[in-house]
């Protein structure tokens, strides 16, 4: 159940995400990101899929603490990667992942070491 996870639990698995497809960005062309042919593709949407559904379970008062990280669209991407998946536009794919990705790495870490401040008093 995700209501008894901690949200530390979920910012881990959006930095784990974005911090898997900032690498693997740096190491491919745009065109590599979104070729049908090889298993980057995939890896690339997984890794979206995965950041956008811990973004949905992450409490509304911790993405208060960083309200230009754009949860919602995050969350919306996710959902047009799984329920609309051949309408998904490479151009979009490209840009969250060469920009908003790495715009948003430091912040998430930054929420994740302030709420592990907190706990431990």
């Amino acid at each position: 159940m995700s209501g008894t996870r901690d949200p530390g639990v979920f910012l881990e698995d959006m930095i784990a995400a974005a911090a898997h497809l900032a690498a693997v960005s740096a190491a491919a062309t745009d065109e590599e990101l979104i070729s049908e042919e090889g298993s980057l593709r995939g890896d690339v949407r997984y890794q979206l899929t995965v950041f956008g559904e811990a973004a949905k379970h992450v409490p509304p008062h911790v993405r208060a603490r960083r309200p230009q990280i754009a949860w919602s669209r995050i969350a919306g991407l996710r959902d047009k990667i799984v329920h609309d998946y051949f309408g998904l536009e490479e151009a979009l794919v490209v840009e969250v992942v060469r920009m908003e990705i790495p715009r948003d790495l430091p912040l998430l870490r930054a929420v994740l070491e302030e709420i592990e401040a907190e706990a431990r008093g």
